[in-house]
C-alpha cells in the first residue's frame, strides 16, 4: 500500500492505495483551491522492489521517488487514472544565480525561520514532512518566487 496524499499549504488528508493501487479521498470544498497538489509517495513500493531484484541501495536499485500532480479546483477527479512513471537520476547538474529565490518553511499553515524548521524536524521524527519544488513549490506556496517548499505538519 502506498501513501496518497492532498496537500496544501496549511494541512494535508492522507489516504492508503490498496493492494491494486486504487484509493478514495474525500476532501472538503473549504480546502479545494484554483490549483491544488496530489502526491503519491512510493517509499513502500520501492522497497519491495529493491527486495524482489536483491538490490541494496536506491542508485542502482528501483526508485519511482516522489510524484506531485497539480490539479485545477474546476477540475472533477473521480474515477480518473494517474499514470506513475519510474524515477531517473541525473548526475552533474551546477546551476549558479546571482540573486536565487527563497526557501519557505511552513510548520502547520504558519511560515517559520529554517532553523526553527530544522530544529522541529530534528527533534519530532513522526512529524509529517514535506519537500516540494518548482510548479508545486509555487502552488502551495500561492507565490511564484519561491526555490524550495518545505512542510512539517504535528499531525
Amino acid at each position: 500500500m502506498q501513501k496518497f496524499f492532498f496537500i496544501s499549504r496549511s494541512t494535508y488528508v492522507k489516504t492508503l492505495t490498496n493492494q491494486n493501487g486504487y484509493f478514495s479521498l474525500e476532501i472538503s470544498d473549504d480546502l479545494i483551491k484554483d490549483e491544488n497538489v496530489l502526491y503519491f509517495n512510493f517509499d513502500k513500493l520501492n522497497e519491495i522492489k529493491r527486495k524482489e531484484n536483491n538490490v541494496r541501495d536506491s542508485i542502482s536499485g528501483y526508485d519511482y521517488g516522489e510524484q506531485a500532480i497539480i490539479f485545477s479546483g474546476k477540475e472533477k477527479i473521480e474515477n480518473r487514472q494517474f499514470e506513475i512513471n519510474y524515477g531517473g537520476f541525473e548526475i552533474g547538474a551546477v546551476v549558479i544565480l546571482k540573486n536565487p529565490p527563497p526557501d519557505y518553511y511552513y510548520f502547520d499553515g504558519k511560515n517559520i525561520s529554517q532553523e526553527k524548521f530544522e530544529k522541529l524536524r530534528k527533534e519530532n521524527h513522526g512529524y509529517q514532512y514535506f519537500f516540494f519544488e518548482g510548479r508545486e513549490a509555487k502552488v502551495l506556496a500561492e507565490d511564484g518566487f519561491i526555490d524550495d517548499l518545505h512542510l512539517l505538519f504535528s499531525n
